[in-house]
């Protein structure tokens, strides 16, 4: 069977450049706990809209402007700021994510115009000493990546330049623009039949770190939004 290619990314894929955090030397803050409140039943939690999400506590997480990688691609990520809510059943995880954005941007243009986006990342072992700038050899990276036109990606990475989409496409999402903001669900069964995609059914806490994009503030590849450090996930409690 042949691998799956790897790819340069463009600004339809907006994930490449990987969700940049903390650099070399810096401080370290505390990780922000995230926890994953229990369902046996979490009817359509698919829908972002949904009545279920009331349930779910909402976490605030700050935002900065990730370092640039590209000279080409520099400036000041607009998004300051997101919520993450989280809800675990026992077979599936669903993750809701929510923001302002002042624009819908949903349409793209291969050199004007780019996509609002939105993605989490996983370190496939769980480690935190793995680099948040889209993992490193042998430590892989689980990528789950949405844009405005609804486009749901899964990818891996070990390394920066890695970014590949993974042979199974397991990862579902559903956007809806209103009132000035994006809420956004990610979803996937706890076990994945990928090999590079993170299992989440049999452990209790996990890093996680996501990422902001605003197309209409020309914001794609490594230009973003992020977290400076990984996350926590808490998904038995």
């Amino acid at each position: 069977m042949n691998k799956p290619k790897r790819f340069h990314l463009i600004p339809a894929c907006a994930v490449a450049a990987g969700l940049a955090f903390g650099t070399a030397g810096s401080v370290r803050a505390e990780p922000v706990v995230i926890k994953a409140t229990q369902m046996s039943v979490a009817k359509d939690a698919d829908n972002p809209r949904a009545t279920v999400w009331k349930r779910a506590p909402r976490v605030t997480l700050p935002l900065v402007t990730a370092p640039a990688v590209h000279a080409s691609i520099t400036g000041t990520a607009i998004t300051h700021k997101m919520t993450v809510q989280a809800i675990r059943t026992a077979d599936k995880i669903f993750f809701r994510l929510s923001w302002s954005d002042p624009t819908r941007d949903a349409t793209l243009d291969a050199t004007t115009r780019f996509l609002d986006a939105v993605a989490l990342q996983f370190p496939l072992d769980g480690d935190t000493g793995t680099s948040v700038l889209m993992g490193n050899t042998g430590k892989r990276v689980n990528v789950w990546h949405w844009r405005a036109d609804n486009r749901v990606q899964n990818l891996f990475a070990d390394g920066f330049g890695t970014l590949t989409p993974a042979p199974v496409q397991d990862v579902s999402g559903h956007g809806v623009y209103s009132r000035g903001g994006w809420s956004v669900v990610l979803s996937r069964s706890l076990k994945s039949q990928a090999e590079d995609g993170v299992q989440l059914g049999d452990i209790g806490r996990i890093p996680i770190a996501p990422a902001v994009w605003n197309g209409s503030n020309q914001e794609r590849d490594g230009f973003k939004a992020v977290t400076m450090e990984w996350q926590s996930l808490v998904l038995k409690q």
